[in-house]
Protein backbone atom coordinates (compact mmCIF):
# COMPACT_ATOMS: atom_id res chain seq x y z
CA UNK A 1 0.00 0.00 0.00
CA UNK A 2 1.39 3.69 -0.86
CA UNK A 3 1.69 5.82 1.77
CA UNK A 4 -1.16 8.20 0.64
CA UNK A 5 -3.57 5.63 -0.03
CA UNK A 6 -5.45 5.59 3.50
CA UNK A 7 -6.80 2.12 4.65
CA UNK A 8 -10.13 1.06 3.65
CA UNK A 9 -11.38 1.58 7.09
CA UNK A 10 -10.28 5.20 7.77
CA UNK A 11 -12.73 7.89 8.42
CA UNK A 12 -14.62 9.09 5.13
CA UNK A 13 -14.71 12.75 3.92
CA UNK A 14 -17.34 13.98 1.42
CA UNK A 15 -15.91 17.23 -0.10
CA UNK A 16 -18.63 19.31 -2.32
CA UNK A 17 -17.29 21.93 -4.45
CA UNK A 18 -17.72 22.64 -8.14
CA UNK A 19 -14.58 23.78 -8.58
CA UNK A 20 -12.47 20.59 -9.99
CA UNK A 21 -9.14 22.26 -8.90
CA UNK A 22 -10.15 22.61 -5.24
CA UNK A 23 -11.92 19.25 -4.81
CA UNK A 24 -7.82 17.65 -5.74
CA UNK A 25 -6.56 20.34 -3.49
CA UNK A 26 -8.61 18.72 -0.75
CA UNK A 27 -8.72 14.85 -1.55
CA UNK A 28 -4.64 15.27 -1.41
CA UNK A 29 -4.46 17.03 1.78
CA UNK A 30 -7.00 14.26 3.44
CA UNK A 31 -5.31 11.36 1.91
CA UNK A 32 -2.15 13.10 3.68
CA UNK A 33 -4.12 12.84 6.79
CA UNK A 34 -4.81 9.74 6.33
CA UNK A 35 -8.88 10.16 5.50
CA UNK A 36 -10.31 9.21 2.62
CA UNK A 37 -12.87 11.16 0.30
CA UNK A 38 -15.48 11.03 -1.97
CA UNK A 39 -16.67 14.47 -4.14
CA UNK A 40 -20.06 15.94 -5.28
CA UNK A 41 -20.04 19.16 -7.36
CA UNK A 42 -23.43 20.51 -6.56
CA UNK A 43 -26.12 20.70 -4.30
CA UNK A 44 -28.25 17.70 -5.07
CA UNK A 45 -25.52 15.35 -5.31
CA UNK A 46 -24.11 16.26 -2.33
CA UNK A 47 -26.99 15.76 -0.60
CA UNK A 48 -27.22 12.18 -2.70
CA UNK A 49 -23.80 10.87 -1.81
CA UNK A 50 -24.71 12.06 2.09
CA UNK A 51 -27.90 10.01 2.32
CA UNK A 52 -26.13 6.96 0.77
CA UNK A 53 -22.67 6.61 2.06
CA UNK A 54 -23.22 7.86 5.28
CA UNK A 55 -19.54 9.70 5.30
CA UNK A 56 -18.05 10.48 9.05
CA UNK A 57 -17.74 14.61 7.86
CA UNK A 58 -18.89 16.71 5.53
CA UNK A 59 -16.71 19.46 3.96
CA UNK A 60 -19.04 22.18 1.92
CA UNK A 61 -18.16 25.06 -0.56
CA UNK A 62 -21.20 27.89 0.06
CA UNK A 63 -21.58 28.88 -3.67
CA UNK A 64 -22.02 26.19 -6.04
CA UNK A 65 -24.87 25.31 -8.30
CA UNK A 66 -27.80 24.55 -6.56
CA UNK A 67 -29.84 22.58 -8.96
CA UNK A 68 -33.49 22.03 -7.63
CA UNK A 69 -32.70 22.89 -4.10
CA UNK A 70 -34.57 25.87 -4.39
CA UNK A 71 -32.26 28.35 -3.15
CA UNK A 72 -29.80 31.02 -4.80
CA UNK A 73 -26.24 29.28 -5.99
CA UNK A 74 -24.49 31.59 -3.80
CA UNK A 75 -26.53 29.53 -0.92
CA UNK A 76 -26.26 26.42 -1.64
CA UNK A 77 -24.01 25.14 0.63
CA UNK A 78 -25.90 26.37 3.80
CA UNK A 79 -29.07 24.25 2.15
CA UNK A 80 -27.24 21.79 1.84
CA UNK A 81 -26.06 22.11 5.61
CA UNK A 82 -29.80 22.61 6.26
CA UNK A 83 -30.71 19.61 4.75
CA UNK A 84 -28.12 17.07 6.44
CA UNK A 85 -29.03 18.51 10.21
CA UNK A 86 -32.82 18.28 9.52
CA UNK A 87 -32.59 14.23 8.65
CA UNK A 88 -32.27 11.69 11.72
CA UNK A 89 -30.09 9.81 9.16
CA UNK A 90 -27.63 12.58 8.88
CA UNK A 91 -27.92 14.73 11.81
CA UNK A 92 -25.20 13.88 13.30
CA UNK A 93 -22.47 14.26 10.58
CA UNK A 94 -20.01 17.60 11.42
CA UNK A 95 -20.55 19.97 8.73
CA UNK A 96 -17.11 22.55 7.88
CA UNK A 97 -17.38 25.10 5.62
CA UNK A 98 -14.47 26.15 3.40
CA UNK A 99 -15.42 28.74 1.41
CA UNK A 100 -13.92 32.19 -0.61
CA UNK A 101 -16.49 34.30 1.82
CA UNK A 102 -15.36 35.86 4.59
CA UNK A 103 -18.47 38.25 5.90
CA UNK A 104 -19.49 37.98 9.35
CA UNK A 105 -22.97 37.65 7.63
CA UNK A 106 -21.66 34.58 5.69
CA UNK A 107 -20.43 32.93 9.14
CA UNK A 108 -23.61 33.74 10.78
CA UNK A 109 -25.64 31.87 8.17
CA UNK A 110 -23.37 29.35 8.45
CA UNK A 111 -23.80 28.98 12.12
CA UNK A 112 -27.84 29.30 11.96
CA UNK A 113 -27.56 26.49 8.96
CA UNK A 114 -25.97 23.92 11.65
CA UNK A 115 -22.52 24.70 10.66
CA UNK A 116 -19.75 23.25 13.04
CA UNK A 117 -16.67 25.01 11.72
CA UNK A 118 -16.03 27.69 8.95
CA UNK A 119 -12.51 28.03 6.70
CA UNK A 120 -11.79 30.92 4.40
CA UNK A 121 -9.58 30.05 1.51
CA UNK A 122 -6.84 30.02 1.27
CA UNK A 123 -7.11 27.17 4.15
CA UNK A 124 -4.13 26.61 5.86
CA UNK A 125 -3.59 22.53 6.05
CA UNK A 126 -2.48 22.10 9.34
CA UNK A 127 -5.80 23.93 10.97
CA UNK A 128 -7.85 21.99 8.51
CA UNK A 129 -6.32 18.61 9.86
CA UNK A 130 -6.76 19.51 13.42
CA UNK A 131 -10.21 20.88 12.79
CA UNK A 132 -11.52 18.06 10.95
CA UNK A 133 -9.85 15.51 13.74
CA UNK A 134 -11.47 17.35 16.62
CA UNK A 135 -14.88 17.13 14.96
CA UNK A 136 -14.47 13.68 14.01
CA UNK A 137 -13.86 12.82 18.11
CA UNK A 138 -16.77 14.64 18.76
CA UNK A 139 -19.10 13.25 16.48
CA UNK A 140 -17.43 9.73 17.86
CA UNK A 141 -18.58 10.23 21.38
CA UNK A 142 -21.86 11.49 20.51
CA UNK A 143 -22.26 8.70 18.61
CA UNK A 144 -21.21 6.31 21.70
CA UNK A 145 -23.59 8.09 23.60
CA UNK A 146 -26.42 7.65 21.02
CA UNK A 147 -25.77 3.74 20.56
CA UNK A 148 -25.70 3.28 24.68
CA UNK A 149 -28.92 5.09 24.74
CA UNK A 150 -30.54 2.51 22.11
CA UNK A 151 -29.44 -0.47 24.19
CA UNK A 152 -30.87 0.44 27.11
CA UNK A 153 -34.10 1.34 25.28
CA UNK A 154 -33.90 -2.04 24.21
CA UNK A 155 -33.34 -3.66 26.96
CA UNK A 156 -35.95 -1.90 28.74
CA UNK A 157 -38.28 -2.75 26.17
CA UNK A 158 -37.22 -6.46 26.25
CA UNK A 159 -37.88 -6.40 30.31
CA UNK A 160 -41.01 -4.43 29.77
CA UNK A 161 -42.41 -7.02 26.94
CA UNK A 162 -41.57 -10.14 29.30
CA UNK A 163 -43.05 -8.75 32.27
CA UNK A 164 -46.29 -8.22 30.66
CA UNK A 165 -46.12 -11.71 29.66
CA UNK A 166 -45.47 -13.66 32.68
CA UNK A 167 -48.37 -11.11 34.12
CA UNK A 168 -50.27 -11.55 31.71
CA UNK A 169 -49.90 -15.61 31.68
CA UNK A 170 -49.67 -16.34 35.29
CA UNK A 171 -52.07 -13.90 37.23
CA UNK A 172 -54.64 -16.36 37.65
CA UNK A 173 -52.31 -18.78 39.31
CA UNK A 174 -50.34 -16.39 41.09
CA UNK A 175 -53.62 -15.34 42.45
CA UNK A 176 -54.25 -18.86 44.05
CA UNK A 177 -50.91 -19.10 45.51
CA UNK A 178 -51.15 -16.36 47.58
CA UNK A 179 -54.19 -16.69 48.50
CA UNK A 180 -52.95 -20.29 49.74
CA UNK A 181 -49.93 -18.45 51.32
CA UNK A 182 -52.25 -16.42 53.30
CA UNK A 183 -54.77 -18.90 54.63
CA UNK A 184 -51.58 -21.08 55.64
CA UNK A 185 -50.43 -18.06 57.55
CA UNK A 186 -54.21 -17.76 58.84
CA UNK A 187 -53.70 -21.35 60.56
CA UNK A 188 -57.03 -22.26 58.14
CA UNK A 189 -54.42 -25.91 57.20
CA UNK A 190 -53.42 -26.27 61.41
CA UNK A 191 -51.23 -24.79 63.25
CA UNK A 192 -47.23 -23.51 62.23
CA UNK A 193 -44.30 -23.32 64.54
CA UNK A 194 -42.82 -19.89 64.50
CA UNK A 195 -39.76 -20.88 62.50
CA UNK A 196 -42.32 -22.01 59.82
CA UNK A 197 -44.46 -18.28 60.45
CA UNK A 198 -41.09 -16.22 59.58
CA UNK A 199 -40.67 -17.74 56.54
CA UNK A 200 -43.79 -17.13 54.96
CA UNK A 201 -43.75 -13.95 56.23
CA UNK A 202 -40.37 -12.53 56.72
CA UNK A 203 -39.47 -11.34 52.77
CA UNK A 204 -38.30 -7.83 53.54
CA UNK A 205 -41.19 -6.60 52.14
CA UNK A 206 -40.40 -7.77 48.62
CA UNK A 207 -42.75 -10.05 46.51
CA UNK A 208 -41.16 -13.67 46.17
CA UNK A 209 -42.68 -16.26 43.37
CA UNK A 210 -41.21 -19.48 42.45
CA UNK A 211 -39.78 -19.97 39.08
CA UNK A 212 -41.83 -19.13 35.84
CA UNK A 213 -42.38 -21.66 33.64
CA UNK A 214 -43.25 -21.11 29.95
CA UNK A 215 -45.03 -23.83 28.34
CA UNK A 216 -44.62 -23.07 24.61
CA UNK A 217 -41.93 -21.03 23.60
CA UNK A 218 -38.27 -21.29 21.25
CA UNK A 219 -35.35 -20.75 23.79
CA UNK A 220 -32.83 -22.10 20.88
CA UNK A 221 -34.73 -19.43 18.39
CA UNK A 222 -34.48 -16.57 20.96
CA UNK A 223 -31.10 -17.17 21.09
CA UNK A 224 -30.02 -17.51 17.56
CA UNK A 225 -32.26 -14.17 16.81
CA UNK A 226 -29.25 -12.63 19.69
CA UNK A 227 -26.48 -13.09 16.99
CA UNK A 228 -28.80 -11.68 14.22
CA UNK A 229 -30.04 -8.32 12.97
CA UNK A 230 -33.73 -8.14 14.33
CA UNK A 231 -36.16 -5.91 12.07
CA UNK A 232 -39.23 -6.07 14.42
CA UNK A 233 -40.79 -2.77 14.37
CA UNK A 234 -38.99 -0.83 11.27
CA UNK A 235 -40.81 2.13 9.61
CA UNK A 236 -38.77 1.89 6.61
CA UNK A 237 -35.98 0.57 4.04
CA UNK A 238 -33.48 3.01 5.39
CA UNK A 239 -34.06 2.00 8.96
CA UNK A 240 -33.23 -1.72 8.16
CA UNK A 241 -30.60 -0.62 6.21
CA UNK A 242 -29.22 1.32 9.54
CA UNK A 243 -29.66 -1.83 12.05
CA UNK A 244 -28.06 -3.76 9.71
CA UNK A 245 -24.98 -0.78 9.30
CA UNK A 246 -25.24 -1.04 13.42
CA UNK A 247 -24.60 -4.74 13.27
CA UNK A 248 -21.79 -4.47 11.96
CA UNK A 249 -20.54 -1.98 13.99
CA UNK A 250 -21.40 -3.88 17.38
CA UNK A 251 -20.17 -7.26 16.23
CA UNK A 252 -17.24 -6.58 14.30
CA UNK A 253 -18.16 -8.03 11.47
CA UNK A 254 -15.28 -8.32 8.35
CA UNK A 255 -16.46 -8.81 4.71
CA UNK A 256 -17.10 -11.99 3.81
CA UNK A 257 -19.42 -12.88 7.08
CA UNK A 258 -23.26 -13.96 6.45
CA UNK A 259 -25.65 -11.08 8.01
CA UNK A 260 -28.48 -12.59 8.86
CA UNK A 261 -32.13 -11.10 9.95
CA UNK A 262 -35.57 -11.07 10.42
CA UNK A 263 -38.87 -8.98 11.10
CA UNK A 264 -39.12 -6.96 7.95
CA UNK A 265 -42.78 -5.97 7.10
CA UNK A 266 -42.65 -3.31 4.03
CA UNK A 267 -46.98 -2.54 5.04
CA UNK A 268 -45.78 -1.17 8.00
CA UNK A 269 -43.59 1.33 5.38
CA UNK A 270 -44.56 4.64 3.83
CA UNK A 271 -43.98 2.82 0.42
CA UNK A 272 -45.70 -0.53 0.70
CA UNK A 273 -43.42 -2.61 -1.74
CA UNK A 274 -41.07 -4.94 -1.71
CA UNK A 275 -37.42 -3.41 -1.17
CA UNK A 276 -34.25 -4.04 -4.26
CA UNK A 277 -31.14 -5.75 -3.08
CA UNK A 278 -29.10 -2.64 -4.76
CA UNK A 279 -28.64 -0.69 -1.54
CA UNK A 280 -27.42 -4.27 0.14
CA UNK A 281 -25.12 -4.31 -2.63
CA UNK A 282 -23.61 -0.81 -2.42
CA UNK A 283 -23.43 -0.30 1.38
CA UNK A 284 -21.86 -3.65 2.00
CA UNK A 285 -19.87 -4.49 -0.50
CA UNK A 286 -18.35 -8.29 0.11
CA UNK A 287 -21.60 -9.39 3.18
CA UNK A 288 -23.61 -12.41 1.86
CA UNK A 289 -26.70 -10.67 3.40
CA UNK A 290 -30.17 -12.94 4.12
CA UNK A 291 -33.22 -11.14 5.41
CA UNK A 292 -36.14 -12.70 6.11
CA UNK A 293 -39.76 -11.18 6.12
CA UNK A 294 -41.97 -10.89 9.49
CA UNK A 295 -43.44 -14.24 8.06
CA UNK A 296 -40.79 -16.22 7.17
CA UNK A 297 -42.61 -16.68 3.67
CA UNK A 298 -39.90 -14.05 1.85
CA UNK A 299 -36.80 -12.49 2.28
CA UNK A 300 -34.56 -9.73 0.40
CA UNK A 301 -30.55 -11.05 -0.62
CA UNK A 302 -27.75 -9.49 -1.83
CA UNK A 303 -26.17 -10.23 -4.80
CA UNK A 304 -23.08 -11.88 -3.02
CA UNK A 305 -25.16 -14.22 -1.55
CA UNK A 306 -27.49 -15.04 -4.59
CA UNK A 307 -24.40 -16.00 -6.43
CA UNK A 308 -23.29 -17.98 -3.86
CA UNK A 309 -26.07 -20.09 -3.88
CA UNK A 310 -26.12 -20.47 -7.93
CA UNK A 311 -29.46 -18.51 -8.60
CA UNK A 312 -29.93 -17.40 -11.73
CA UNK A 313 -32.06 -14.58 -13.07
CA UNK A 314 -35.53 -16.58 -14.52
CA UNK A 315 -34.90 -19.88 -12.55
CA UNK A 316 -38.00 -21.41 -11.63
CA UNK A 317 -39.02 -23.92 -8.68
CA UNK A 318 -42.13 -25.54 -7.37
CA UNK A 319 -43.90 -23.74 -4.53
CA UNK A 320 -41.68 -20.18 -4.87
CA UNK A 321 -40.67 -17.45 -6.59
CA UNK A 322 -37.13 -15.72 -7.69
CA UNK A 323 -38.53 -12.24 -8.54
CA UNK A 324 -36.44 -10.53 -11.53
CA UNK A 325 -37.01 -7.62 -12.81
CA UNK A 326 -36.05 -6.37 -16.38
CA UNK A 327 -34.13 -9.61 -16.57
CA UNK A 328 -32.44 -8.53 -13.35
CA UNK A 329 -32.71 -10.21 -10.01
CA UNK A 330 -34.16 -7.96 -7.82
CA UNK A 331 -32.98 -10.07 -4.68
CA UNK A 332 -36.89 -10.88 -3.64
CA UNK A 333 -37.05 -14.27 -2.91
CA UNK A 334 -40.95 -16.01 -2.01
CA UNK A 335 -41.71 -18.97 -0.08
CA UNK A 336 -39.59 -21.95 -0.97
CA UNK A 337 -37.06 -20.01 -3.01
CA UNK A 338 -36.04 -18.59 0.14
CA UNK A 339 -34.53 -22.53 0.60
CA UNK A 340 -32.02 -21.85 -2.51
CA UNK A 341 -30.11 -19.69 -0.27
CA UNK A 342 -31.19 -20.45 3.36
CA UNK A 343 -29.83 -24.19 3.12
CA UNK A 344 -26.09 -22.82 2.26
CA UNK A 345 -25.87 -20.08 5.61
CA UNK A 346 -23.86 -21.61 7.62
CA UNK A 347 -24.43 -22.62 11.09
CA UNK A 348 -23.31 -20.46 14.14
CA UNK A 349 -20.04 -22.49 15.38
CA UNK A 350 -19.96 -24.08 18.96
CA UNK A 351 -19.02 -20.66 20.57
CA UNK A 352 -20.99 -18.45 19.30
CA UNK A 353 -23.84 -20.60 19.78
CA UNK A 354 -23.02 -21.29 23.49
CA UNK A 355 -22.47 -17.07 23.78
CA UNK A 356 -25.95 -16.81 22.57
CA UNK A 357 -27.63 -19.26 24.45
CA UNK A 358 -25.55 -18.11 27.83
CA UNK A 359 -26.92 -14.63 26.51
CA UNK A 360 -30.66 -15.81 26.21
CA UNK A 361 -30.62 -17.89 29.64
CA UNK A 362 -29.16 -14.35 31.36
CA UNK A 363 -32.33 -12.06 30.07
CA UNK A 364 -34.57 -15.10 30.77
CA UNK A 365 -33.27 -15.45 34.25
CA UNK A 366 -33.54 -11.74 34.82
CA UNK A 367 -37.35 -11.59 34.89
CA UNK A 368 -37.38 -15.01 36.57
CA UNK A 369 -38.19 -17.48 33.90
CA UNK A 370 -36.31 -20.38 35.00
CA UNK A 371 -38.35 -23.62 32.77
CA UNK A 372 -39.20 -23.56 29.18
CA UNK A 373 -40.94 -26.13 26.96
CA UNK A 374 -38.91 -25.57 23.75
CA UNK A 375 -40.39 -26.68 20.63
CA UNK A 376 -39.48 -27.86 17.33
CA UNK A 377 -35.65 -29.02 18.18
CA UNK A 378 -33.16 -31.71 16.20
CA UNK A 379 -31.36 -34.15 18.03
CA UNK A 380 -28.41 -32.38 17.16
CA UNK A 381 -29.91 -29.35 19.18
CA UNK A 382 -30.55 -31.61 22.03
CA UNK A 383 -26.77 -32.64 22.00
CA UNK A 384 -25.84 -29.43 22.21
CA UNK A 385 -28.21 -28.02 25.15
CA UNK A 386 -26.91 -31.40 26.95
CA UNK A 387 -23.77 -30.80 26.98
CA UNK A 388 -24.10 -27.26 27.92
CA UNK A 389 -25.99 -28.57 31.21
CA UNK A 390 -23.96 -31.27 31.71
CA UNK A 391 -20.92 -28.96 31.73
CA UNK A 392 -22.43 -26.32 34.41
CA UNK A 393 -22.95 -23.62 31.94
CA UNK A 394 -26.29 -23.81 30.77
CA UNK A 395 -28.56 -24.28 33.49
CA UNK A 396 -32.26 -23.35 32.00
CA UNK A 397 -34.71 -26.38 33.12
CA UNK A 398 -35.65 -27.81 29.68
CA UNK A 399 -38.64 -29.83 28.53
CA UNK A 400 -38.03 -30.54 24.62
CA UNK A 401 -40.80 -31.49 21.92
CA UNK A 402 -38.82 -32.34 19.02
CA UNK A 403 -39.54 -31.30 15.13
CA UNK A 404 -41.07 -34.06 12.72
CA UNK A 405 -37.69 -34.83 11.32
CA UNK A 406 -37.29 -38.50 9.79
CA UNK A 407 -33.84 -37.95 11.58
CA UNK A 408 -35.38 -37.04 15.17
CA UNK A 409 -37.78 -40.52 14.83
CA UNK A 410 -35.29 -42.90 13.65
CA UNK A 411 -32.98 -41.41 16.52
CA UNK A 412 -35.47 -41.40 19.56
CA UNK A 413 -38.40 -43.81 18.90
CA UNK A 414 -35.75 -46.72 18.90
CA UNK A 415 -34.53 -44.85 22.69
CA UNK A 416 -37.80 -43.60 23.62
CA UNK A 417 -37.61 -40.64 26.20
CA UNK A 418 -34.37 -38.72 27.24
CA UNK A 419 -34.26 -37.30 30.65
CA UNK A 420 -31.72 -35.92 32.96
CA UNK A 421 -31.87 -33.43 36.23
CA UNK A 422 -32.23 -30.20 33.40
CA UNK A 423 -34.02 -31.97 30.23
CA UNK A 424 -36.66 -33.92 29.48
CA UNK A 425 -37.10 -35.06 25.81
CA UNK A 426 -40.24 -36.25 25.54
CA UNK A 427 -42.37 -35.52 22.94
CA UNK A 428 -42.99 -34.47 18.93
CA UNK A 429 -44.12 -31.30 17.73
CA UNK A 430 -46.19 -32.15 14.44
CA UNK A 431 -46.61 -29.42 11.94
CA UNK A 432 -49.93 -28.79 9.44
CA UNK A 433 -50.64 -26.64 6.52
CA UNK A 434 -52.30 -23.36 7.34
CA UNK A 435 -52.73 -21.47 10.30
CA UNK A 436 -55.39 -21.48 13.14
CA UNK A 437 -54.29 -18.15 14.61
Amino acid sequence: MEPSTPPADAPLILVADDVAANVELLFDQLHVLGFRAIAAADGPSALAACFEHRPDLCILDVSMPAGDLGVDDRSTGFEVCRRIKRDPRTKRIPVIFVTALNDTTDRVKAIEAGGDDFLTKPHNRLVLGARVRSLLKLKAATDSLEDTLRKLREVEKMRDDLMKMIVHDLKTPLTSVLASIEMLADGDFGAINPDQRRMLLDAEGKAVYPGFIDAHAHFLGYAQSLISVDFGGTQSWEECLERIRNFIREKSLAPGSWIVGRGWDQNDWPVKEFPDRRKLDSLFPGYPIFLERVDGHAAIVSQLALDKAGVKPGQELVGGKVETRDGRLTGILVDNATDLVGRIIPSPDAPQMKDALMQAQQNCFAVGLTTIVDCGLSRFDVAAIDSLQKKGDLKMRMVVMLSDDPGNYEYYLSRGPYKTERLNVNAFKLYADGALG
